[in-house]
């Protein structure tokens, strides 16, 4: 809203893959403005920031059962990789990845 920040993500150029690819990065979205299509708006600017990038990825817990289906609305398809976390807690990650032009339209 116009007095603060209700939701918020970075994107981040891997050095070792191509270009067109950015990873999604500290996501957020203000509890109180969930299912409003904030994170759809936060990630459509990411998107008009560099319209040359077709490609993005995103590691979420296995267990966030509630992100994985916002970004599989969104268009994310599980890419079955899967990853430790580094903190050393046993939980896992699972990447999803959208292809395409225009994502979060």
């Amino acid at each position: 809203d116009e007095t603060r920040i209700i939701g918020l993500a970075s994107s981040v150029r891997v050095a070792a893959r191509p270009p067109y690819e950015r990873h999604i990065e500290s996501v957020w979205v203000d509890p109180r403005y969930r299912r409003n299509g904030v994170l759809r708006a936060v990630l459509g600017q990411l998107a008009a920031v560099d319209p040359d990038v077709t490609e993005w990825r995103v590691w979420v817990l296995d267990t966030n059962t509630i992100a994985r289906q916002v970004y599989e609305r969104l268009g994310f398809y599980p890419t079955g990789e899967r990853q430790l976390l580094a903190d050393g807690s046993g939980r896992r990650e699972i990447r999803l990845r959208f292809g395409g032009s225009a994502i979060a339209t």
